[in-house]
């Protein structure tokens, strides 16, 4: 009696211990794989406004530091669409700055000869550019926070990924959105896919990215010539609405170290060392999408 009751026990307690290897393992066999993907997709009309906040430290010369609080819009629009290409138009639409140096604290100024310029670039997918154009090439201008700061588009060299899986870009961009004629800027970025998240009543998919780059810019004019070439050591993130594909926060804290040289073609040249440190943050304030077909 006493053994046929230990061989009841035996076979409850294997029968308790296969039930649990075999919850494991169908666990284990059914457990998704968290791969996800992500791209740029626009379709024509698409309008987006975003809220651009910068803030700028520049030392010229290991002088006095200059400190600018920007706060601008940029109007966003699709002008054209084709399957894994679009037109984009950017347009800087409001500014206003806040500026420090030394003595003379919180001037503010609101004109910029960036605003209203109108640039265009086309795009595929991943953010790869495949062309630019720029309306009154023949007046120099240059952004508000200068010819390499921040720019919201570009390469992400892959559409699928395993959350916190990394992966590197190489390429050169030419950006047309920061100054005329455009600066350009080669770059290797290494990117690491994140969890998900919810900003800006969004559900977002998010990359974090550090870059490293150099990069060049030069523009002449009947009185003078301006070049400067620049390394740049940054890192940032942007997240993607999962629903609609389009950037809804991008964040950039980027050092440069700029080397540049005025001439005012009377042989009289000026040689500067520019460290320029900004923290720049895109949030999408409104989105509007052409609903005729």
């Amino acid at each position: 009696m006493i053994r046929n009751i230990w061989l009841l026990l035996i076979f409850a307690v294997f029968g308790v211990v296969s039930v649990f290897a075999q919850e494991n393992i169908d666990t284990e066999e059914t457990t998704p794989v968290d791969t996800i993907c992500f791209k740029y997709d626009f379709k024509k009309g698409d309008q987006l406004i975003y809220k651009v906040e910068s803030r700028d430290s520049i030392v010229i010369d290991w002088g006095v530091p200059l400190i600018k609080e920007r706060k601008e819009k940029l109007k966003v629009v699709c002008d054209s669409a084709k399957p894994g290409m679009f037109y984009l138009s950017l347009v800087l639409t409001d500014f206003i700055s806040y500026e420090s140096s030394g003595a003379m604290k919180d001037v503010i100024r609101k004109s910029s000869p960036w605003l209203n310029r109108k640039v265009q670039i086309c795009i595929d997918s991943l953010g790869k550019r495949l062309s630019s154009n720029y309306s009154d090439s023949l007046n120099y201008a240059n952004s508000n926070g200068g010819p390499f700061q921040p720019y919201m588009f570009f390469n992400l060299g892959s559409t699928c990924k395993l959350i916190n899986q990394s992966w590197m870009v190489k390429g050169e961009d030419i950006i047309p959105e920061n100054c005329i004629p455009p600066s350009i800027i080669r770059s290797s970025t290494l990117f690491r896919l994140a969890k998900p998240i919810d900003t800006l009543n969004y559900a977002c998919n998010q990359i974090n990215f550090v870059k490293t780059g150099q990069g060049s810019f030069y523009a002449r004019t009947s009185e003078q010539s301006i070049k400067s070439t620049v390394v740049i050591n940054s890192g940032g993130h942007i997240r993607f609405s999962k629903e609609l594909n389009i950037p809804v926060n991008f964040f950039q804290t980027i050092e440069q170290k700029i080397n540049l040289i005025q001439n005012d073609n009377k042989e009289n040249e000026q040689k500067n060392n520019v460290n320029h440190f900004i923290n720049c943050n895109f949030s999408l304030e409104s989105f509007t999408r052409n609903q005729k077909k």
